[in-house]
C-alpha cells in the first residue's frame, strides 16, 4: 500500500530563520484516519529538534500518543 500524507503542509521553501534556542510550535490535525509511520520535518538551522503527536481533544492537545527523542540535526 502507497503512503499517503495524512497531516502537514508541503515543504515549498519555507524559510523561519530563527535565532539559538528559540521554539516554535505549531498544530496539524490529520484529515485523515490512519497510522503516521514518519514524519518529515523540515529546518534552516542546525540544532536539535523534537516532535510531539498528541491527540485531539476538542481542539485542544489531548493524551500524548508520541514523544520520540530529540534528534540533531544539520
Amino acid at each position: 500500500m502507497a503512503d499517503v500524507k495524512l497531516l502537514g503542509n508541503d515543504f515549498s521553501g519555507y524559510n523561519y530563520p530563527q535565532s539559538a534556542n528559540y521554539c516554535e510550535l505549531e498544530r496539524h490535525q490529520a484529515i485523515k484516519t490512519g497510522t503516521l509511520k514518519y514524519l518529515k520535518l523540515y529546518a534552516s538551522n542546525g540544532g536539535n529538534i523534537k516532535a510531539v503527536i498528541y491527540a485531539d481533544s476538542g481542539g485542544s492537545p489531548g493524551a500524548r500518543l508520541a514523544a520520540p527523542a530529540e534528534q540533531s540535526i544539520t
